[in-house]
C-alpha cells in the first residue's frame, strides 16, 4: 500500500513539471508575436517621414519686428524712428511696409520732403527666402515715377544678375560669396561663419580685387564675445536670434552708434 501511494505521488509531480514547461513555451511564442508587430509599426513610421518632406520649411529663425531705431554721432541723436505693427504691416511717421512671415520686406512706401519711393520684392521661401525680383519707383509726381526693375536667376543657392554678377548663400541664407566684374576689373568676396541653429556669426571676410591684371587680397577677421562681434573699428551686439541691437563704429573724428529694439513674439 505504501509503495502504491509513493508511485502515485511521483506521477502527479511529473505532470506538474510538464505543465510548467508548456507555459514557458507559450510565453516565448507570445514574445515572437510582439517582435513581428513592432516591425510593422516601423514601416508605418517610414511612411510618415516621407510625408513630412513635402512643402516649404518654416522660417529658420523667428521674425523679430523692429520697434525703434536710433542713430547717434558722438553721443547726440541724429536720426530716430518708431514703428507700430498691425500683423505683418509696419508703419512709421514717414513710411509703411509689409513683410512676409519669414521677415522679408515685400513692399514699402516712403516719403521724405515730397520725394516718394515705392519698392516691391518677390521671393521663393523655404526656410529662408530667395529674392526673385525687385522693383523701385521714385519721384515727386506719382504719375511719372522713374521705375527700375531687377530680375534674378537662381541655380540652387547661387543668385545671378546677368553674366557678370552673382551671389552664393549657405543653407541658412547667409551670403558666402559675392562676385562682380566689368571692363578691366573683377571683385570677389568670401564670407566665413560660425553657424548655430537659427543664425550665423560672421568670423572672416576675404576680398580679392583685380584691376589691370593685378590682384590685391584683403582680410578682415572678427572675434566674438557671446553675441557681440568685435571688429577692428568697433563692435556689434545681437539678440539671441541674430538681429542687431547695438552697433558702434569708431573713426578718427568720432563715434557713430545705432540702437534697435524688437518684438520677437516671446
Amino acid at each position: 500500500m505504501t509503495n502504491t501511494l509513493l508511485w502515485m505521488t511521483l506521477l502527479a509531480c511529473g505532470d506538474k513539471t510538464t505543465d510548467t514547461a508548456d507555459d514557458t513555451n507559450t510565453a516565448e511564442d507570445t514574445g515572437d508575436t510582439t517582435e513581428t508587430d513592432t516591425e510593422d509599426t516601423t514601416d508605418t513610421e517610414d511612411t510618415s517621414e516621407s510625408t513630412e518632406d513635402t512643402g516649404p520649411r518654416p522660417p529658420i529663425r523667428p521674425f523679430c519686428k523692429m520697434l525703434s531705431y536710433t542713430d547717434s554721432w558722438n553721443g547726440e541723436v541724429s536720426n530716430q524712428a518708431t514703428y507700430t505693427w498691425n500683423g505683418l504691416s509696419q508703419t512709421s511717421d514717414t513710411s509703411t511696409a509689409t513683410f512676409n512671415e519669414y521677415g522679408y520686406q515685400t513692399n514699402s512706401e516712403t516719403e521724405y520732403e515730397g520725394w516718394l519711393v515705392l519698392t516691391e520684392a518677390t521671393y521663393d521661401c523655404d526656410g529662408w527666402c530667395k529674392t526673385l525680383s525687385t522693383t523701385s519707383s521714385q519721384g515727386y509726381d506719382t504719375s511719372s515715377l522713374e521705375v527700375s526693375e531687377t530680375v534674378y536667376e537662381w541655380t540652387d543657392n547661387k543668385q545671378s544678375q546677368g553674366d557678370s554678377r552673382y551671389w552664393v548663400y549657405n543653407d541658412m541664407g547667409y551670403l558666402i560669396e559675392m562676385h562682380d566684374e566689368g571692363d578691366g576689373f573683377s571683385n570677389t568676396s568670401f564670407y566665413e561663419y560660425d553657424c548655430g541653429d537659427v543664425w550665423c556669426k560672421l568670423v572672416k571676410v576675404t576680398t580679392q580685387n583685380t584691376s589691370n591684371g593685378e590682384t590685391d587680397e584683403l582680410f578682415t577677421s572678427y572675434s566674438w564675445e557671446g553675441n557681440t562681434q568685435i571688429a577692428p573699428n568697433g563692435s556689434t551686439e545681437h539678440n539671441d536670434y541674430g538681429y542687431i541691437t547695438h552697433r558702434t563704429t569708431e573713426s578718427s573724428v568720432g563715434i557713430s552708434e545705432q540702437f534697435y529694439t524688437y518684438d520677437c513674439g516671446e
